[in-house]
């Protein structure tokens, strides 16, 4: 039983057809990829460095005098968030007083 070939001009009009389309999907996917991976190493690559180094090397050491505290506020006071969303929230069952 003999191969079949796959040369681009040989056998019918719908197989050639198919065969240019998939050859150019596989292309496009490659190149596609290629360029991406491309990119996103020479986005990490020009990223800073310095500061996951340091915080490597503090959370090696345990020391976390020089990273900063995180603050936590409530929304309303000085220094928190202001957002569109202001509605109260209703208090729950055990926040209510008991109509006794």
């Amino acid at each position: 039983m003999a191969l079949p070939k796959l040369g681009l001009n040989e056998g019918s009009l719908l197989r050639r057809t198919l065969l240019h389309v998939a050859t150019f999907l596989v292309g496009s996917i490659a190149f596609v990829s290629l360029v991406s991976f491309l990119l996103v190493s020479a986005a990490r690559g020009l990223g800073p460095h310095a500061a996951s180094d340091a915080a490597k090397a503090d959370a090696e050491d345990g020391d976390s005098s020089t990273k900063p505290a995180l603050v936590t506020t409530k929304a309303g006071t000085a220094g928190g968030k202001t957002g569109i969303n202001k509605r109260k929230v209703s208090p729950t069952t055990a926040e209510r007083p008991k109509d006794e």
